[in-house]
Formats: C-alpha cells, sequence, structure tokens
C-alpha cells in the first residue's frame, strides 16, 4: 500500500491513483460502446488519442472498459472528494490481502459512520484496490504490513496477469512464507497442485 500523492509534493497525483480514484465515472447510453457502433478499429484509435484529450484538459475522462466481450464508454468527471479532505490521504494497493478481525470491525464501523466514502468509490475505476486501503492506512492505530503474504510472480511491470505457477516454481512458494499463491492452471501444469497438497499433508 502507498499514497498516492507523488513524493515531495502536496498537489501533484501519481497518474494512475489520479485516473481511478480522483474522476465519477458515469457510462454512456448502450449504443455509444456496443459491437455494433464502435469497431475493433475505432476502439483502438480511440484509446490511442485519449491520453492527448486528457493532457488538454483536467475536468473530464473517457475511458472504455472491458465487460461481457464488449467495451463500455464511461466518462470521468473530476471530483474533489479527496482534495477536501487533506487529511485523509488515498491509498492503494493490491486486491490480494489478508485482514484480521481487529481491521474488518473498523471497516465496518467506519463505512456505518461515514457512507459517503462507499457511495464515492462506486463510481471509481477498480474501488478494491483503494477503498479498503485508504480507509485503513488512515487509521493511526492499526499496524499494517506491506508484505500482503501471496506468492506472485509477473513477467514484468506491463503484465495484464501474474505467469502461471508450475512444478519449477515449487521450492520458491514453499520458502517464500506466503498464505496463498497465484495463479494456478490445471490445464498447463496439475503437477504442482498435487505436489503443494503432499507437502501441506
Amino acid at each position: 500500500m502507498h499514497e498516492c500523492q507523488i513524493k515531495r509534493s502536496s498537489v501533484k497525483r501519481c497518474p494512475d491513483c489520479l485516473d481511478r480514484y480522483y474522476y465519477q465515472y458515469f457510462l454512456f447510453p448502450e449504443a455509444f460502446y456496443s459491437r455494433i457502433f464502435v469497431p475493433k478499429i475505432i476502439k483502438s484509435c480511440f484509446n490511442m488519442l485519449l491520453p492527448y484529450l486528457h493532457l488538454a484538459q483536467s475536468l473530464l475522462r473517457l475511458k472504455l472498459t472491458p465487460f461481457n466481450g464488449k467495451h463500455r464508454l464511461k466518462i470521468g468527471i473530476r471530483s474533489s472528494f479527496f482534495d477536501n479532505k487533506p487529511r485523509m490521504p488515498l491509498y492503494k494497493g493490491s486486491q490480494w490481502f489478508t485482514l484480521n478481525r481487529k481491521c474488518i470491525e473498523y471497516i465496518l464501523n467506519y463505512v456505518t459512520n461515514n457512507p459517503e466514502i462507499v457511495t464515492y468509490y462506486q463510481r471509481t475505476i477498480i474501488p478494491d484496490e483503494s477503498f479498503f486501503q485508504t480507509i485503513l492506512c488512515n487509521c493511526q492505530h492499526l499496524k499494517i504490513n506491506k508484505n500482503n503474504k501471496r506468492f506472485i510472480v509477473w513477467q514484468n511491470s506491463n503484465a495484464k496477469n501474474p505467469n502461471i505457477l508450475t512444478l519449477g516454481d515449487f521450492t520458491d512458494i514453499i520458502s517464500s512464507g506466503c498464505h496463498f499463491a497465484r495463479k494456478f492452471d490445471i490445464t498447463i501444469d496439475s503437477n504442482i497442485l498435487d505436489k503443494l497438497e503432499k507437502h501441506i499433508h
């Protein structure tokens, strides 16, 4: 988990957080993003032009997000929700993490007393990579461990999905001290799961 502010700056935000969590997104009517009305080549051109559109102005964001084989067009409107909360910086982190009872109870109590944060995150992009992290990291009496105890191997920083774990990863998995690992695929290598099960028992 880390704060979205760029180091030594109280104004700038990291581009990823700015894009996902400082805008409220709304869906366009389906005609704007269905396969019939938006051919694949237009989607590609659209995605290439978006960064230039966003650089030209900061009030709006347009995003094509995949959903059930289609692409949904969303428009994001710049929000001052976190700008008006200087004592509550925004954090982000992995979707994969472990919470103890104390953390879970704190989150439940917090959203009960602050329902506006739930409403706000409902219109952000990938909220589960920031919603819980922001609530927990702004609590002074909780100790947050940055190690999420997940064994995950990424081919590179631009990869969309982690590597499929195989028998060759067995030693690294059991020596990692992690509670869970991902991803596995029995159609690629089922032996790793058999060996892990035997090791556990």
